[in-house]
């Protein structure tokens, strides 16, 4: 919890509490009418098994959760899976292992009646089992409640959440029948995702090619227009490259970045930066010509990013998401770990992608968020050796055969169904 945070709860502590309990009185009194609707409107019927998980946590994260829903289909064939979450929705339309999505933002101010709205459509889909798979949610506004307003909203027989201070498990329909609690970040040896599957019995398992997105045929052809269609030819080896990450603590030196690009377009290669920041973007105008080096930052969404992503022969960054969609998309990836717990958030296919970590041998990592008790982050024993090295060895592979195919020819057969949003 931030200072402010904590602040403003010692300052409002019996108002917190109310308001904690004016909300879980409120949702079970929109169940409640939901029962006696359902009196002289009874629940829709259906054969497979339902599925409702939570999933609020950044777009890598979520994006690993991949290997979850795949699991849960290969245990109970024709299930239908649907998420909570808060964004990310370009992301989730090309995720195939999710068949709807309810969008919980909880932006600006949300009406009781929205809410009463959102609890009936939980209620009436009849899950079968409600999961919290992640729940990296800021302490503000309702959203630390919003687990348990799943599970009674749902009303779902099996129900799988970490215990809050005030949780206890519960046998009937709407409580937690298989508490979990996650390893710390630092101490995991698989996603934290994992969690909910050993608490069915089901065995994790990511497989090399997981995670996995399909194409979305209007944002690719957009993307090869910026990337193939006049900058870069069919011949040219394209590196996309992110600089950001989410957490100071992850981020390789920017002006080892820097170094880098200006090495590899001494040897020929072109390189697409991605990402939010813009600071950047005089250095990289230093490195390269804008036939060499196409700064893309700040200029695309989501959805343009990832057709970009699919556009390179090469990608390059810290743990990130961009680093994870460019593996979902089979593009061979150079991943840079050094707080970052690589046995949870690696690559899996390590013929394909290349994981680099600090090459002195240290007992602090992976501490995930730190804090960090060198002088500074682990990141910076990462050298610019190490990394070019990989990218020149992956380079002269590719440079032995034809550009790569199309690496995703799948499309949806239907679109993502969004069933409700706060």
């Amino acid at each position: 919890m931030s200072p402010r945070a904590s602040i403003e709860s010692a300052r409002h502590p019996v108002a917190g509490r109310m308001r904690t309990w004016v909300l879980r009185a409120f949702v079970r009194a929109c169940v409640w009418a939901c029962a006696v609707e359902r009196l002289w409107r009874p629940l829709p019927g259906h054969r497979e098994r339902r599925i409702l998980v939570l999933v609020f946590g950044g777009l890598g994260d979520s994006l690993l959760c991949d290997s979850l829903f795949r699991r849960l289909r290969e245990h109970w064939p024709g299930a239908r899976i649907d998420v909570v979450t808060a964004g990310f929705d370009a992301m989730w339309q090309r995720l195939e292992s999710v068949d709807g999505v309810y969008f919980a933002r909880l932006a600006g101010q949300t009406t009781l009646r929205e809410y009463a709205e959102f609890i009936r459509r939980i209620y009436r889909a009849r899950y079968d089992l409600c999961v919290e798979a992640l729940a990296m949610m800021p302490l503000q506004k309702t959203l630390p409640l919003l687990p348990g307003v799943l599970l009674t909203a749902s009303q779902a027989p099996i129900g799988i959440a970490r215990p809050r201070r005030r949780g206890r498990p519960g046998g009937s329909g709407g409580g937690i029948t298989h508490p979990i609690r996650p390893l710390a970040p630092g101490r995991r040896q698989a996603h934290e995702t994992s969690t909910v599957l050993d608490a069915l019995g089901i065995r994790y398992q990511r497989k090399a090619n997981e995670p996995s997105l399909i194409r979305d045929p209007g944002g690719d052809n957009a993307a090869g227009a910026i990337v193939r269609g006049g900058w870069a030819a069919a011949h040219d080896l394209v590196v996309g490259v992110v600089l950001e990450t989410t957490y100071e603590l992850k981020r390789w030196p920017l002006d080892n970045f820097l170094e880098l690009i200006r090495r590899g377009v001494n040897e020929g290669l072109k390189f697409v930066v991605l990402g939010l920041d813009t600071s950047h973007a005089k250095a990289l105008s230093e490195v390269g010509s804008a036939d060499s080096v196409l700064d893309l930052s700040g200029l695309t969404d989501l959805d343009l990013l990832m057709s970009v992503i699919q556009e390179c022969d090469l990608f390059v960054g810290a743990d990130s998401g961009p680093v994870h969609i460019a593996q979902a998309y089979g593009v061979p990836t150079i991943a840079l770990f050094g707080p970052s717990n690589d046995a949870e958030f690696g690559p899996v296919d390590t013929r394909l992608h290349t994981l680099i970590t600090p090459a002195q041998a240290l007992s602090c990592r992976p501490c995930v968020m730190g804090p960090c008790v060198m002088d500074r982050s682990c990141m910076y024993l990462i050298t610019v050796d190490q990394v070019h090295e990989a990218l020149t060895r992956l380079a002269g592979t590719l440079r032995e055969r034809p550009r790569r195919a199309e690496p995703i020819e799948r499309e949806r057969t239907e679109p993502l169904q969004v069933l409700g949003e706060l």
